[in-house]
């Protein structure tokens, strides 16, 4: 079954890397810039047509990187109670 969802504004994407956000608005390619891959393409033309509106995120308040790159525990820790999760193992 097919579903269609109707936006009636552009889906916010959160980004820690301001260079990429500046790459995907700005139409013209520089030299170290040309090798750029297809999904970059694609963002830029939703930019475009309005359907995603990028913002962006500070590394802190990153929570993917809980899940992608060894943190501090104190950072670890922040961004594993900001998503909900808990240690089941830990005493109470």
């Amino acid at each position: 079954m097919i579903s269609l969802y109707f936006l009636t504004k552009p889906i916010s994407i959160y980004c820690d890397n301001k260079s990429a956000i500046y790459l995907a608005h700005n139409p013209a390619f520089h030299e170290r810039s040309k090798h750029i891959e297809i999904d970059c393409h694609v963002v830029r033309e939703k930019i475009k047509l309005g359907l995603i509106h990028l913002l962006p995120v500070s590394f802190a308040a990153q929570l993917a990187d809980g899940f992608t790159k060894p943190l501090a525990t104190t950072s670890h820790q922040n961004i594993m109670s900001k998503l909900g999760l808990s240690n089941i193992h830990s005493p109470t």
